[in-house]
């Protein structure tokens, strides 16, 4: 790809959010909507991923639990030990581990600490960015 290495690591999202196993449901909700995200990634002190969370787990997760369900630990709702990927994959691989997985985003993980995350909308924008550095014609 021109201008990129074909590298996880050009297109991942490195401005990542964390938190800590304990935080309350309803806390990770409010981060995901005071910063327009769709996961929080779950990390210890250390940034050692530990699980993600989505917005489609808050949805399923919380139906039918009421009050309950916002107080409960994201450590409850979260998937643990998602599929992860090293920066310096190749962004098919990628692809491949978001086809094999049914996922949207992949944690990106170098020497076992999360070091961004790559979703299907950054592989779309590079091949987006990628058709319109081609010259047609």
């Amino acid at each position: 790809m021109k201008g990129q290495d074909g590298k996880v690591r050009s297109i991942m999202t490195k401005d990542i959010v964390t938190v800590l196993p304990n935080t309350s449901i309803v806390e990770v909700s409010r981060i995901m909507l005071q910063k327009h995200i769709r996961c929080v990634l779950v990390c210890d002190d250390d940034r050692n991923l530990k699980g993600i969370i989505t917005d489609s787990d808050l949805v399923f997760g919380t139906a039918g639990k009421g009050q309950k369900g916002l107080k409960l630990p994201v450590s409850e709702m979260m998937t643990e030990d998602p599929a992860t990927i090293s920066p310096n994959a190749d962004i098919y691989e990628a692809v491949a581990v978001m086809s094999e997985k049914s996922c949207r985003r992949v944690p990106v993980v170098k020497d076992g600490r999360v070091v961004g995350i790559i979703s299907i909308r950054d592989v779309i924008r590079s091949i987006l960015k990628n058709i319109g550095n081609q010259k047609f014609g």
